[in-house]
């Protein structure tokens, strides 16, 4: 997200927009997940003390020559092993792999989604940041199209799965 060509001020409405979502996207997925295998997290990083301080801190040590998250890493330089001060940054689902899994079976969410009765609590949703890709990271148009949630089409769906399929069936073959 530090790396979007947005002015400064998008960009930290669109900081505060995620952050006060937090509850019901990423922390909701990472409950979830960690509460399936009797996992109990923490989240030391929405200490509200060390939220202030990066919502404060400047974009220019948040990227630095395309590095993400340069300020931490500098930080931790003498404590991590190279190679981790070196990977890229990826979101959890997609480093853990269960973002692929999850484009294999995303056409049948839906019926789980309704049979587990979570649609009593909020309506399956486009991921934020597939809505604001759609919207060509324009933050407003982002939000707006988010206070009237849509679903992932069918033929969207099926494209992921098919798409995951291919994927799955060269790796096998390979």
């Amino acid at each position: 997200m530090y790396a979007l060509k947005i002015p400064v001020a998008e960009l930290q409405q669109l900081f505060l927009h995620k952050l006060m979502n937090l509850h019901r996207t990423e922390l909701q997925r990472v409950d979830r997940c960690s509460m399936a295998f009797q996992v109990e997290t923490r989240v030391p990083f929405l200490d509200s003390e060390l939220v202030r301080i990066a919502l404060s801190t400047p974009r220019d040590w948040k990227v630095k020559d395309g590095v993400e998250k340069w300020c931490l890493r500098e930080a931790f330089q003498q404590e991590l092993p190279n190679y981790i001060l070196k990977r890229k940054k990826n979101p959890l689902s997609h480093s853990s792999g269960l973002h692929e899994q999850v484009r294999l079976y995303k056409l049948f969410f839906e019926r789980y989604y309704n049979a587990e009765k979570y649609y009593l609590h909020d309506t399956l949703q486009k991921d934020f940041s597939f809505v604001l890709q759609e919207q060509g990271y324009q933050v407003n148009q982002a939000i707006a199209a988010t206070t009237t949630p849509t679903n992932y089409s069918r033929g969207y769906l099926l494209g992921e799965f098919l798409k995951a399929s291919m994927r799955k069936f060269m790796l096998v073959n390979a």
